[in-house]
């Protein structure tokens, strides 16, 4: 378990555990993961698949690039609707580039995957919000599992 930072703080994809010095106190999950090393070399290239957590430390003064050929649409239309203003979201809303199908939710892992990030969501009138943002932008398919992930979050908290 990587214990990721709870969507509400942002950089979802950041692990809160230290992985050079884990506190296995906070986070006794992270006992139990296996750790791969690689040490690379000048001109080297490390392909690590989607979604694998990674930690990378320079042995040396170096550079070193990501690239992410194909990051999540659906996370990148929710990172716009927390983050953009009226007026930005507004020229988006006229170029169609905040429509949410049910592929877009497909591609995060679909309605399991998606109930399980709202189930990390602790302010859940953030979550409610966003969801009042999102929600006009998506198709019937997409709106009927945001729906049902929305409201499983909320009865599994009252």
């Amino acid at each position: 378990m990587m214990y990721p930072r709870p969507p509400e703080v942002g950089a979802y994809w950041h692990s809160r555990v230290d992985p050079e010095a884990p506190d296995l106190t906070q986070f006794p999950l992270f006992a139990n993961v296996k750790l791969q090393e690689a040490i690379l070399g000048p001109g080297d290239i490390l392909f690590i698949p989607r979604n694998y957590w990674h930690h990378v430390r320079a042995l040396e003064r170096s550079i070193s690039m990501s690239f992410w050929w194909h990051p999540f649409r659906f996370m990148e239309i929710v990172t716009m609707l927390l983050t953009a203003t009226e007026p930005h979201l507004d020229a988006l809303r006229s170029d169609a580039k905040l429509s949410v199908t049910y592929a877009d939710i497909a591609e995060i892992g679909g309605p399991s995957q998606l109930e399980t990030a709202f189930g990390e969501f602790s302010d859940l009138a953030l979550l409610q919000q966003l969801c009042a943002r999102l929600l006009p932008h998506t198709d019937t398919d997409a709106r009927l599992v945001l729906e049902g992930a929305l409201h499983k979050k909320l009865t599994s908290n009252s």
